[in-house]
Formats: structure tokens, sequence, C-alpha cells
């Protein structure tokens, strides 16, 4: 895959870790009179090009926030929409980020997401976890509280069995037991209730994407369209 630009790029310079936080997709699609999954669909053709982008520039490490536990809130529309995305977009790639030696890898606990997605998610992660190219992380269903939450439980059971001294306990070992936990799920108590509220919401969200098709999640984008033809015809 060759790349063309009109200016030289100083290959010493390009950084091995790329961050990348996907906001603004129903901004763009509301300036544009559009409905909000329009701006999702655009922000997913958007990522293609950066995922193959970072491969070509390079790039060790690629990381996108794609759906945080706060997402959840929006509307179940919204939300039922960006998990069929999500679905055609493994679906659509996987061959071509195999074929690139691209290595996926899913940030968060990506369980309490609907059944299809999951098993897409795992269909990656189990064909590409031997390749040795881009790694591409996807941050799903994350948060920082979660993620503090379940790193200082780790820590405490540790010490509790005596694998570890308080004494020992620094920054640096935070941050590498963060880095381990970050793809586990270990929900507390004060956890659960404070998300009741949220997991009503994810539950109907789960189940709404799995009844409903790919049409469906494309309806209100086929419905600003026909609306877009109707205006001009008059």
């Amino acid at each position: 895959m060759e790349m063309k630009t009109s200016y030289q790029l100083d290959r010493e310079r390009i950084p091995q870790h790329v961050a990348i936080v996907m906001d603004g997709n129903g901004r763009w699609a509301k300036l544009r009179g559009k409905p909000r999954l329009f701006g999702h669909n655009a922000g997913m053709e958007a990522l293609k090009e950066i995922v193959k982008h970072s491969d070509v520039l390079g790039v060790k490490y690629l990381t996108v926030y794609a759906f945080s536990t706060e997402n959840w809130k929006r509307p179940i529309e919204e939300v039922s929409g960006i998990f069929k995305l999500l679905i055609v977009y493994m679906e659509r790639e996987l061959e071509e980020l195999h074929a690139n030696n691209v290595k996926v890898n899913i940030f968060g606990d990506y369980s309490k997401l609907p059944k299809a997605s999951i098993d897409a998610l795992e269909t990656a992660l189990a064909k590409t976890k031997d390749n040795t190219g881009l790694t591409f992380n996807i941050a799903l269903n994350y948060g920082g509280r979660d993620e503090i939450m379940r790193s200082v439980k780790k820590l405490a059971e540790a010490v509790a069995a005596g694998e570890l001294k308080a004494e020992e306990l620094t920054e640096k070992l935070a941050k590498t037991t963060a880095k381990r936990t970050r793809k586990k799920a270990a929900e507390t108590e004060e956890g659960e209730a404070a998300e009741k509220p949220v997991k009503k919401t994810r539950k109907t969200a789960a189940k709404k994407a799995e009844e409903t098709t790919e049409e469906t999640a494309e309806k209100p984008v086929k419905k600003a369209a026909r609306k877009t033809a109707s205006k001009k015809e008059t």
C-alpha cells in the first residue's frame, strides 16, 4: 500500500502510539441537517482511512475511543445504530485488516454489548491475535472511574492474599495493574448500585440492536435522504 502526499514526512518523528476520541459525529451530522447515525456512519468511513494510513506511516499502536459507559445514556435508536455499524465495520474490514498484519485489540468491558456485536469482535480478536503489525485498539464500554475501581480492587486483592505489601504500591505498579485489568470486567457493589438506571437502558438497547436488521439501523439516514430529495423536487 503506497500513500502519496504533497509534502515530505520525517519518518523518525512519527509517533509510535496515536489515540483518537471519536467525538463530534452527531454534531457534524446536525450541522448538515442529517440524523446522528449519518454522522456515525461518516465516522466509520473516516476510521477506515485512519487505520490504513497509520499502518502505512509506521504507527505501532492506534487506539480509538469508540463507545464509553456514558454513551449508554444516548437515545436507544442511536446506541442500537452504533452497535450495528460496529458489526458492519468488522464484517467488511476484517479480511483486509488481517491481510495487512493488523492486530485487533479491545479495551473495556465489551461483554455488555449485544451478542451479535460480541461475536463480531471475538471473531476479529481470534483471527488477528498472532498478527505482528499495527495494533488496533478499540475502546468499548470504557470509563475512567470503572477502570480505577477495577485496578484498585485488583491491588487490594493482591495485598489481602499476601502477594503484595502495602509499601510496595507505587504509581508505576498502579499503571501496570490498570493495563492488565483493562480488558476484564470486575464489577463492584457500588458500581452496580450506581449503574442500575443505566443498566436498564443497556439491556433495552442491546435487545433492540439484536432484533433490528442493518436496514432498520439505516432508516434515519434513508428518511433524511428522501426529505432532501423531496425538497429539491419542490
